[in-house]
């Protein structure tokens, strides 16, 4: 009798055993289903704490907030709960919302995150064509072909007045020429003029400015001299949009946050669902900056290891303090 070697004994026991097997894996997936079933439904995200301060103004800065296309907001029990206590407590709190065309319902998504949790949206285009955009900019009252008439929305907070407007950097390669936009370019020829005529009459002109640069975590040089520019012109804050976390600086009397990355995602690696979150006394100029999470369809405080810390340590400016997993500073 011939002695079978190491793999055909292997084929034969397979062969043997194939529909015992087919069970097993069958077994397997149907508890894995179960199980993420169940972390999703039973999972209880991590609240950010709302800015302690004596009673002075508070405003809320996030990222990129993806439209949903597999996760029902309407549906998700916890979708942005973990941030309840600041967006209760900051008298404004502003997103940037990324809408992609696989999302079928834009407006109710819109809609449902202005109704029920920030005050003020900016809106970047991934792919939307012309066609279906303009359904898009009729729910949330804007022209696209004169957006010049509400380019510059005003908040007044107790005695200050803040003034805020958006851009899109439509010079990056990332974004094509072909699809429209609904913020103004990232054009010094006009911003240049419009921000120096609103710093004659606001207290604080804060700028959110996408820069179309996905996954890059590094500042770009372009990046860097068109945020100065903006800084120079008279911007007190500018908060950019990538899809990750990038460096922090401050420039002259401007903060700049060059990205607070994804607050919601739709992709499929972690790190692109990371994202920082600031809460900023506008009388102290006192900033602080939570670490959070988008996992299992909701959002929550990610409590940071060792590594992440000093990374993320790294992208704060100067002088700045740590404790509770959150990042402390002054303007």
């Amino acid at each position: 009798m011939k002695k079978l070697t190491l793999q055909e004994k292997i084929l034969k026991y397979i062969k043997h055993n194939k529909r015992s097997n087919l069970m097993i894996v069958l077994v397997m997936l149907v508890i894995s289903v179960i199980s993420i079933y169940i972390v999703n439904r039973t999972y209880t995200p991590i609240e950010v704490e709302s800015f302690e301060t004596e009673n002075s103004p508070t405003i809320f800065y996030t990222g990129n907030l993806n439209l949903q296309e597999y996760n029902d907001i309407f549906e998700s029990e916890h979708f942005l709960t973990s941030l309840q206590g600041p967006l209760l407590e900051n008298e404004l709190s502003f997103t940037n919302v990324v809408l992609d065309k696989r999302v079928k319902n834009k407006n109710e998504q819109i809609n449902e995150i202005q109704d029920n949790y920030f005050t003020d949206l900016t809106f970047f285009n991934k792919n939307v064509p012309y066609v279906d955009l303009v359904d898009v900019e009729r729910n949330i009252g804007l022209s696209l072909e004169n957006p010049s008439l509400e380019d510059v929305v005003e908040h007044n907070l107790g005695e200050k007045k803040i003034s805020f407007l958006s851009f899109v950097d439509k010079n990056s390669k990332f974004i094509s020429s072909e699809i429209p936009q609904i913020n103004h370019e990232l054009e010094p020829s006009f911003f240049l003029p419009k921000i120096q005529q609103l710093d004659n009459d606001s207290d604080l002109i804060i700028v959110s400015v996408t820069w179309g640069i996905p996954n890059e975590r590094e500042v770009t040089t372009r990046q860097r001299e068109l945020a100065h520019a903006l800084s120079d012109a008279g911007v007190d804050i500018i908060i950019g949009n990538n899809s990750v976390v990038q460096e922090i600086e401050k420039y002259n009397d401007t903060v700049i946050f060059y990205s607070l990355g994804n607050l919601v995602s739709n992709d499929y690696i972690s790190n692109y669902k990371k994202s920082i979150v600031v809460q900023h006394d506008i009388e102290s100029n006192q900033f602080k900056i939570t670490p959070v999470q988008y996992k299992h369809g909701t959002l929550t405080k990610n409590n940071l290891n060792f590594f992440e810390q000093k990374t993320l340590f790294q992208q704060m400016p100067t002088h700045t303090s740590y404790k509770d997993g959150e990042f402390y500073f002054e303007q």
